[in-house]
């Protein structure tokens, strides 16, 4: 009989009506579930934070009207008058699309923001369009230029101009025998001044010649300040007044030939008579020899000083090979004094 209360209460206490920690898991699934909701709630609040701009792509149809050429026109001008605000950029674009959002990267801010000019305001056609641009440029250029080298050549009234030049002179005893030793140093004096005005640029030469030949330089060189000094001081060391004994002849043939080496422009040649041993024929034969082996002629001026024969022979020296004769010193005003009658 005790044990009919225990039954009834056992009955009463089914499996079906009391589970264990049942209420406890109903707390932990609101709470997880309103966690999620929090979640949900700042993942869409941090990807679209308040005051940002959107911009929204719509799709275009292919069919619609287009708008009107003033229209166009006026919204164009508008767009290109308003300061690129690039430095104001630094918000975020969020794209309103079917897709998932994306987040484009902050733009870097710039110093300076170009406004745009208009190339053109004419209105244009439906379909035209209106282009911006601008540009720089600048260049630098320079230059060096140098003279061309040529020289004035004055000898007793005849003035040419040479780039390049032999003068070639005789020597020999018989330019200073008798009166003409008086004569000579004014004659070496008109040489030394057409020598010292010479452009730098020039190329010159000296050869002096009596029964052989010397030259100055064993190559044309540039009349510089130096060189002429030398040349003039070498044109006195070699002045017939300090070897009036000097003889062998008057080899014009030698020389000639050694000015034809240097192919100069031109040669300025001084003797006072014919070429001895050779004869005027065969020195005239050889300069033509020599000229018919050169790409350019060689002009050859000479002057015949106080020549007592040989005159024809430097003549036909000058007017065979392009050049000028004077006869030295029978030119009025000729630079030369004339021998002082004894």
């Amino acid at each position: 009989m005790d044990q009919a209360p225990d039954l009834a209460l056992a009955a009463r206490i089914s499996p079906g009506t009391h589970r264990p920690g049942r209420g406890p898991l109903l707390i932990s699934l609101v709470l997880h579930s309103l966690i999620v909701i929090c979640a949900i709630f700042w993942v869409v609040r941090l990807n679209n934070p308040s005051g940002e701009r959107r911009i929204t792509f719509q799709g275009g149809g292919g069919g619609g009207k287009s708008r009107s050429a003033g229209a166009e026109t006026e919204r164009r001008m508008q767009l290109a008058r308003q300061p690129l605000q690039l430095a104001s950029a630094a918000q975020r674009l969020v794209v309103d699309a079917p897709r998932p959002q994306v987040s484009l990267p902050d733009l870097p801010a710039l110093k300076n923001n170009p406004i745009p000019q208009l190339n053109s305001l004419a209105p244009q056609a439906p379909g035209a369009s209106l282009g911006v641009g601008t540009g720089t440029g600048g260049g630098i250029g320079g230059g060096i230029g140098v003279g061309s080298g040529i020289s004035t050549v004055n000898f007793f009234g005849l003035r040419t101009k040479v780039r390049s030049v032999v003068f070639v002179v005789d020597v020999s005893g018989s330019m200073v025998q008798g009166e003409k030793r008086a004569s000579y140093a004014a004659l070496e004096r008109d040489i030394i001044k057409n020598i010292m005005s010479l452009d730098p640029r020039t190329d010159f030469d000296l050869i002096d010649f009596a029964g052989m030949t010397a030259t100055f330089k064993i190559k044309m060189t540039a009349a510089s300040e130096t060189a002429k000094e030398d040349a003039v001081s070498w044109l006195k060391e070699h002045s017939p007044a300090l070897r009036p004994q000097l003889g062998g002849g008057t080899r014009s043939d030698l020389s000639l030939s050694a000015a034809f080496a240097l192919k100069p422009e031109a040669v300025i040649f001084f003797s006072d008579g014919m070429p001895v041993p050779v004869s005027p024929a065969s020195v005239l034969t050889l300069v033509g020899q020599l000229q018919g082996a050169l790409a350019k002629r060689i002009v050859i001026h000479a002057f015949a000083y106080y020549a007592d024969d040989g005159k024809e022979f430097m003549e036909a020296l000058a007017e065979q090979n392009g050049g000028e004769y004077r006869d030295v010193p029978s030119l009025p005003g000729s630079a030369v004094t004339p021998p002082v009658p004894r």
